[in-house]
Formats: structure tokens, C-alpha cells, sequence
């Protein structure tokens, strides 16, 4: 009970300051996945960013984080994906041009072989099914390896220093 008066005490607390802060925003005009008509939302791991960011380093200079945002954006609570257009997925990937789906294909691969996605066969190709692995542990057990560059432990440093401020374990042992 203390742990939601708490909670409610904060999201006061916020209120009171935005509306100090910008006393004439009009309702609507920032985003607010709570209300019933509100729709089309999915939740993020708040340290997002640095796994996209991991991500990238990780791809030789062939950023993977638009595919993967993109991916997280049509998976389900469970991390499932059934893929049934994959030109419609590049092209929502921000891929264009005569070999976007190609590319796609390239940078799912890639996805797979990091260990962020797992993927089945079906009818729309290689990739029909897929699973969103927690990016999380991913990413932990590609920086704790011992071929793990200096940069990238640096950014997992960063990372698991974020975790810590909003209460993630996911990064614990």
C-alpha cells in the first residue's frame, strides 16, 4: 500500500511541475499510453537506447537498431512476431530502394546470429516466426566476453550504471 501512495505521490508531484513549467499545455499534446483511446503502444526496456546503441556497434558499420525497433514494434506482450510481409517490415525499417529487402534479410540474419531474436521458417520465408530474446541479457553476455572491445564494455558500464537508477536486474548475476 505505501509502495502505490508513493507512486501516486510521484505522478502528483510530476503533474504540479509540468503544469508550472508549461501552464497552457493543451490536453493531448503529450504522449500518454493510459487512456482507453489511446491505442497502438508498446512497452520498451527504459535502458533501450543503450542496447540499440550495443546493437549498432555490433554491426560493422550496418546499423541493426531500426529493424529491431521495428520488430519490437509489432511484438507481442510475449516477444512473438509472424512476419507475413516482409517488404512492408523493411520499408517500416526505414529500408528503400531496390534491395531493401535484402538488406532486411542481412540484418535479420545478423539479429539472429547476436543472439537479440531467435526465428522460424514459414510461409513468408526465413524469418515468419520470430522471438524477441530479453536485449538485456543479450547484450551482458556479449560485453562480458573476452572479445568484447574496450567501447563496447565502456557503453555496458553505461548501461548497467542505468539499470541500477531505475531498478532493472535483469543485468544481475
Amino acid at each position: 500500500m505505501a509502495k502505490k501512495n508513493v507512486k501516486a505521490l510521484m505522478e502528483e508531484r510530476r503533474k504540479a511541475l509540468i503544469e508550472e513549467t508549461w501552464p497552457n499545455l493543451e490536453a493531448g499534446t503529450t504522449w500518454d499510453r493510459r487512456p482507453r483511446e489511446t491505442k497502438g503502444f508498446t512497452t520498451i526496456p527504459r535502458c533501450m537506447s543503450f542496447c540499440l546503441d550495443i546493437m549498432d556497434q555490433l554491426s560493422s558499420g550496418n546499423p541493426l537498431s531500426s529493424v529491431y525497433f521495428t520488430l519490437w514494434c509489432h511484438a507481442s506482450d510475449e516477444g512473438f512476431i509472424q512476419v507475413k510481409n516482409e517488404q512492408y517490415m523493411a520499408f517500416e525499417a526505414g529500408l528503400k530502394g531496390q534491395r531493401r529487402i535484402s538488406t532486411w534479410r542481412l540484418k535479420m540474419k545478423k539479429l539472429r546470429e547476436l543472439g537479440f531474436i531467435i526465428s522460424e521458417a514459414g510461409a513468408s520465408g526465413d524469418f515468419s516466426f520470430i522471438l524477441i530474446v530479453n536485449p538485456y541479457r543479450v547484450v551482458k553476455t556479449i560485453c562480458k566476453a573476452s572479445t568484447a572491445t574496450e567501447s563496447l564494455k565502456r557503453s555496458y558500464r553505461t548501461l548497467v550504471e542505468r539499470a541500477g537508477e531505475i531498478g532493472a536486474k535483469d543485468l544481475k548475476d
